[in-house]
């Protein structure tokens, strides 16, 4: 059930980056003749673009390691990921310019570019421990299925083997059985 919810969150996170990102422009904020990337809506615009890159980077960590594959062929392309994931949080931030008061910063813009630069590197180290997290479970979860496995298969020839033990304790018991009748017809004749 979980897989699938995920699956359905991949799907829905891929339609709406395909159909142009979650953020195209923000209403209200900026006028057709200003760019909408400017120090003073940096915090608003990046914190709606890395909740959807999470998001994103979230389900391809969990359809990714679904997958059968030893962790340790899985974690080279997960890490990958990781990178364009960062990849493309830094360059989003830096499509963001000066105010147009012109090259003198304001010192709210200062603000909202640290603020922006911190929200940046909060959710890019969401990502990492996200990743972390996700190859440690994912690596203890299959390494207690493959366990699993050596379990059944050993219950399995334990189970045969028992088969076995209780035909050769049968055949002792008929053997047993039988001996006593033997004996008496061969002594009367």
């Amino acid at each position: 059930m979980k897989l699938k919810l995920n699956k359905i969150i991949v799907v829905f996170v891929s339609v709406v980056l395909l159909t142009g990102g979650p953020v195209t422009r923000v209403s209200g904020i900026a006028s057709a003749e200003t760019s909408i990337y400017t120090f003073a809506n940096c915090p608003e615009i990046m914190d709606t673009f890395m909740k959807w890159r999470i998001i994103e980077f979230g389900g391809f960590l969990d359809v990714h390691f679904a997958s059968k594959e030893n962790n340790s062929s899985l974690v080279e392309a997960a890490i990958t990921g990781y990178r364009e994931f960062k990849r493309l949080a830094q360059r989003e931030l830096s499509k963001f310019e000066i105010s147009s008061s012109g090259l003198v910063y304001t010192e709210t813009e200062f603000q909202n570019y640290d603020l922006c630069l911190n929200l940046t590197d909060k959710y890019i180290q969401d990502a990492k421990s996200m990743l972390k997290q996700k190859i440690l479970t994912s690596g203890r979860v299959k390494q207690s299925t493959v366990l699993l496995e050596k379990y059944k298969a050993i219950n399995k020839r334990l189970g045969e083997m028992n088969m076995l033990v209780a035909k050769i304790v049968a055949s002792y018991e008929t053997f047993y059985n039988k001996l006593p009748g033997y004996l008496r017809d061969c002594v009367k004749k």
